[in-house]
């Protein structure tokens, strides 16, 4: 029983064997792996109102209300292209 048990073992870890192999396996883990730092606390350095941040909110908005307002046209063609129903049952793409 014992030998059987040794024979089965050898042949499960025969392909560890293989450095390519293993390599393949540290490097999956090392950018698999997660390091979470529970011992240095954050610190904060600045709270409060940031004029800039809110110009940069402003202007990101309305870029985006231009560019809805430039391609309504298009937006509404492709509204109207994916609400068709196929015969499949899935919107019409081309």
């Amino acid at each position: 029983m014992r030998q059987s048990a040794a024979k089965l073992i050898r042949g499960a870890v025969q392909p560890l064997s293989e450095p390519r192999l293993r390599e393949k396996i540290l490097d999956l883990y090392a950018k698999a792996d997660q390091v979470i730092d529970s011992v240095s606390a954050d610190e904060l350095m600045e709270a409060g109102f940031n004029a800039e941040s809110l110009e940069q909110a402003r202007g990101l908005v309305q870029s985006f209300e231009q560019f809805i307002s430039d391609h309504k046209d298009e937006i509404t063609v492709l509204q109207i292209l994916y609400s068709r129903p196929t015969s499949s049952g899935s919107p019409t793409r081309t």
